[in-house]
């Protein structure tokens, strides 16, 4: 449903219904604007659908790392996620996440930070590529070889999850982590062995093509993960992690609970 700017998401479960708002933006937002022209579901599918249904059985604490505007966080909040530490950097965008939430009557489980999340704490530079596009902007990096040529930069605070989430905030509770840090993934996990050694959460991330991936790899072999491809059709076990624009999207599940996850799927 479109009322004024706000896009309705109605979230239908196997037992159970949410729902939050999100703002097109005047059609500036491109999540919101896609959401509503495509269904919530259809949004980097299966995605959307996989976070509900496991928020949904699990009731876990949901950890976005490059939230934007706020859709994944919205979504695993309605379908049953307990909690949601969200990082966003760039506060223009932060505004229109917490606006979200607030419309959505869900700020009382979120913790915004302010922040990037990199494998140091401390301060760094931020880049946005060329704006002339008039959109909410999506792919601002603290990686200045992310895009050729930038429109603006500006330091920003950066922290690790190890450091922003100790054991003690997760209240021993599942744990879903979704990483879109436009190349700067790797950095994230390198910050996280603490939170990937007692937490376990299961990781979702957006992985581009011509960037180093090694982290990922010793994330299956030394941390103990199960690397899934996803795509339209669903998950597969895929030992070989591809990484392509077409496939961009990965799933790491710990070996000791990878089953208990998937039988939710059904």
């Amino acid at each position: 449903m479109h009322i004024n700017h706000l896009v309705q998401i109605d979230v239908r479960l196997r037992n159970s219904f949410g729902r939050f708002w999100m703002d097109t933006c005047g059609g500036r937002d491109q999540i919101a604007t896609a959401v509503l022209k495509e269904g919530w579901q259809s949004y980097e599918s299966p995605m959307p659908r996989l976070i509900s249904t496991w928020s949904e059985a699990f009731s876990p604490v949901f950890v976005d790392v490059g939230a934007n505007t706020g859709f994944y966080s919205l979504l695993a909040l309605a379908s049953g996620a307990t909690f949601a530490h969200a990082f966003e950097p760039v506060r223009e965008i932060s505004d229109i996440f917490l606006e979200n939430a607030r419309t959505s009557e869900a700020l009382s489980k979120i913790q915004m930070h302010l922040k990037a999340v990199s494998d140091v704490s401390g301060e760094e530079v931020i880049y946005f590529p060329l704006s002339g596009h008039g959109l909410v902007e999506t792919s601002a990096s603290l990686n200045k070889g992310f895009r050729a040529k930038h429109s603006a930069q500006r330091k920003v605070s950066v922290v690790t999850l190890d450091e922003s989430l100790p054991v003690t905030k997760l209240n021993g509770s599942s744990v879903i982590l979704k990483l879109d840090v436009e190349s700067r993934e790797a950095a994230v996990l390198r910050g996280a062995e603490g939170v990937l050694s007692a937490a376990r959460p299961i990781i979702f991330a957006e992985l581009l093509p011509g960037n180093d991936h090694t982290a990922f790899l010793d994330l299956c072999e030394r941390h103990g993960y199960r690397h899934y491809s996803m795509s339209k059709i669903g998950l597969a076990d895929a030992p070989k992690m591809v990484v392509s624009l077409e496939q961009r999207d990965h799933l790491f599940l710990p070996i000791e609970t990878a089953s208990r996850w998937l039988q939710e799927l059904g």
